[in-house]
């Protein structure tokens, strides 16, 4: 059996010493081998955990979109005082490590169940991050977290629920959903599996599984901060397998994260370029511009023992639908204007959905709502859209 302390008065009494405002985010960086790959995109399939409107409110700076491990999201919940049938997954967890001995505190310390779900969050990821230094040695996250070898390793179905998956190939990351989380790393805290067994034992992937489904492996201590969150792509749904390596999917529509000046916008994305009519699998950001890329795994591709290439970008910039920011709910909200007079990208001629549409006006972020901003105004679109007064005025003139 791992040694492991259990000491919960120790644990009380970090928590009382860290506060949730004062705590550091928690890295694993420590047991990375230096590499370039730490500092590459990172790619995850999501579902519940990072659905789209939290993406979109996470690019547009909303610190509480973060994604969250599951047992983060599970004390979460626990402190709102709900009770959800995920939660039969984690309660074990919870109970072998003395977590609900830290709720209990935490909702005694604030006379009662917490009724945000951003005030939640931040007490559960400081529950759950002075749990697991408390809880586990740097031998114990090694031997349950990295090692591949480890007759502990504590992987899927019984993956740890204090971590997240990534990969820096969004051709695997597809394998688990036809929506994909694009993530890069501000400050690095993931460790790169792959790489740290490789230098340990002489391995890239884990002995026993499909070789191709751990390539480019890293966790995600607890969870993965909202300003790491810098794109969303959306596929065609598919049946999922792990059988055989399955190429990815062509991208319907992303979500790209972009700044015009100190301004956070999103760009929406066609993944079929307007110029070429073809289809692309990758975008990539380069150098702050979008570009259509290329993977550089073979549809026959069958694992291996080494690692495959990353995508790299094409020299086309995207086709771009339109552009998501955020604006005062009662107060007049101008295009960003050096976005439409740079020219930057092609405009696709693809009308946004009354779905998608919904879902956008749906979002708000610090009392401000979003907005899109397009090159010419979809008939569907309402009051979504706005101009710079003197596009209007052009646009007016041309009527």
């Amino acid at each position: 059996m791992i040694k492991m302390k259990k000491t919960f008065t120790h644990i009380f009494l970090i928590a009382t010493l860290l506060s949730s405002a004062a705590m550091a985010e928690i890295s694993l960086n420590r047991f990375n081998y230096k590499n370039d790959r730490q500092k590459q995109v990172k790619y995850r399939g999501v579902g519940v955990e990072m659905p789209f409107n939290q993406a979109v409110r996470a690019m547009l700076g909303d610190s509480d979109a973060r994604m969250e491990s599951m047992l983060v999201s599970g004390v979460k919940l626990l402190l709102m005082g709900k009770n959800v049938p995920f939660l039969a997954h984690i309660n074990p967890l919870i109970a072998e490590r003395g977590i609900m001995t830290e709720v209990n505190t935490a909702i005694t310390a604030n006379n009662g169940n917490y009724r945000s779900y951003g005030h939640a969050a931040r007490k559960a990821i400081s529950i759950v991050e002075t749990n697991l230094k408390s809880f586990y040695s740097d031998g114990d996250i090694a031997d349950l977290f990295i090692d591949y070898n480890s007759i502990h390793y504590m992987n899927y179905p019984n993956d740890p629920r204090s971590m997240i998956f990534s990969s820096i190939h969004p051709e695997i990351a597809g394998f688990y959903s036809n929506q994909m989380a694009v993530i890069k790393e501000i400050t690095i805290r993931a460790v790169d599996l792959n790489l740290w067994n490789y230098h340990k034992n002489g391995i890239w992937t884990k002995a026993g599984r499909a070789s191709f489904l751990d390539k480019g492996e890293f966790i995600h201590p607890v969870q993965i901060p909202a300003k790491d969150i810098i794109g969303y792509e959306i596929r065609p749904l598919f049946t999922k397998s792990f059988i055989r390596y399955r190429p990815l999917g062509n991208i319907d529509l992303g979500f790209y994260k972009i700044k015009s000046g100190k301004r956070d916008l999103v760009a929406i994305v066609s993944g079929t370029s307007e110029k070429t009519s073809q289809s692309h699998r990758v975008i990539i950001n380069k150098g702050g511009k979008l570009f259509y890329g290329k993977s550089n795994i073979p549809d026959s591709f069958t694992g291996g023992v080494d690692q495959p290439k990353l995508p790299t970008a094409t020299t086309e910039k995207v086709s771009v639908l339109g552009y998501i920011a955020l604006c005062p709910r009662k107060a007049t909200c101008h295009a960003p204007s050096s976005i439409f007079k740079e020219k930057l990208y092609k405009r696709s001629s693809r009308k946004m959905t009354a779905a998608l549409l919904a879902k956008i006006k749906a979002i708000s972020v610090r009392k401000k709502i979003a907005k899109i901003f397009t090159h010419d105004t979809p008939i569907d679109s309402g009051d979504l859209v706005s101009f710079s007064k003197k596009e209007f005025k052009e646009r007016a003139g041309r009527r």
